[in-house]
């Protein structure tokens, strides 16, 4: 029987976790049993239902020592760690045990790029059965960078549930979010950290606002940024025009809403194919977005997006401003990421998983 031992970092809802929670779902249809180890749970804030979870991460997370004992004991016939802190978490316990798949969801941080950090990391991806990268830039990335044998890694784009992830009527979204229905709106999604620039998005933001005071900004996600963001907005005389949703389980509902989507990331912001620009283009919502990771497999320009150098918060407002002035661009950009939206969906993704993992395991 196929036995797989799923290890995250945490139970939060960022794009990890969120994609091991549908891949588990996806995997227990198929009749795969499955075991997650959450490392730190969460204690406050939106969290991730899995199907089945280790007793001891209830409470306090589930140890090294912890996760080694249940290897020993569940004997799962694959161990996906997803992200390289559950990845540094499995490989003890895997030890002379069974194979590890390791997800590789993003570029690799300043931290582990270079210097020793990068050989002991390398070291470590190297012990891999597979490496699975979410993009081609980041499958090039592993090969170059930590010396993987490129037969080792492999690429699976990240994914969604295309059939829950649909965009409802822009009325009714904007009506449940206080919006006016003939408002010009933009919307960032994602954690409010400082490796995701999220101040920088709200400043190009801003500009774009200039000269057109229907528009309207959506802001969702929580983070240590957020009172920074906040204030940012009042000294900018914004505040009225920005909405601070946080956290939130109807992010399609949200996106329903609006009518351009802003993704702002700067280089080493370890970025690989975002779950929220996928979500994004299921919804027909045509992103903005800067060259970072595996954006441009998603961002299409002239038909998805437009993508803009990074760091370039000119280019950035300049882009908004230009598309929320193009209904007939938005429309075509929109039904153009909607159709590719449909290349990532979770049920053909989870398939090739399964079929990755017997084939590790055999």
């Amino acid at each position: 029987m196929d036995r797989v031992l799923h290890v995250v970092a945490t139970d939060r809802r960022r794009g990890a976790e969120l994609f091991a929670s549908a891949l588990a779902d996806r995997l227990g249809e198929a009749g795969v049993e499955q075991l997650v180890a959450v490392l730190r749970p969460a204690s406050t804030g939106a969290t991730v239902s899995f199907p089945a979870t280790l007793a001891s991460a209830r409470d306090r997370g589930v140890s090294r020592v912890g996760l080694a004992r249940a290897i020993r004991r569940w004997r799962p016939t694959v161990i996906q760690a997803h992200g390289g802190e559950a990845l540094a978490a499995a490989l003890p316990g895997s030890l002379g045990g069974p194979p590890v798949v390791y997800r590789r969801i993003g570029d690799a941080p300043a931290r582990i790029a270079a210097g020793w950090r990068r050989a002991a990391f390398g070291a470590g991806v190297r012990r891999c059965a597979r490496v699975v990268a979410v993009a081609e830039a980041i499958r090039r990335q592993t090969i170059e960078l930590f010396r993987v044998r490129a037969g080792d890694v492999v690429t699976i784009p990240n994914a969604i549930d295309t059939v829950a992830v649909r965009r409802i009527d822009r009325g009714v979204a904007r009506r449940g979010l206080g919006l006016p229905q003939a408002a010009r709106v933009s919307v960032q999604v994602g954690a409010l950290v400082a490796e995701k620039d999220p101040v920088g998005s709200l400043e190009a933001v801003s500009i774009a606002m200039i000269g057109r005071p229907d528009v309207r900004h959506l802001v969702v996600g929580e983070g240590p940024l957020r009172p920074a963001m906040e204030a940012r907005a009042r000294a900018l005389g914004i505040d009225a025009r920005v909405l601070f949703l946080g956290e939130r389980g109807d992010v399609p509902a949200v996106l329903s809403a609006a009518d351009v989507f802003v993704f702002g990331s700067p280089p080493g912001s370890m970025e690989g194919m975002p779950a929220s620009v996928l979500e994004a283009a299921a919804c027909g919502v045509p992103v903005i977005a800067t060259r970072v990771g595996g954006l441009d497999e998603v961002v299409v320009p002239g038909k998805t997006g437009v993508l803009v150098p990074p760091n370039d918060h000119a280019q950035l407002s300049e882009a908004i401003g230009e598309l929320l002035d193009d209904d007939a661009l938005r429309a075509v950009l929109g039904a153009g990421a909607s159709a590719l939206a449909d290349r990532f969906d979770i049920r053909d993704v989870s398939t090739r998983y399964l079929e990755l993992y017997r084939e590790v395991a055999s």
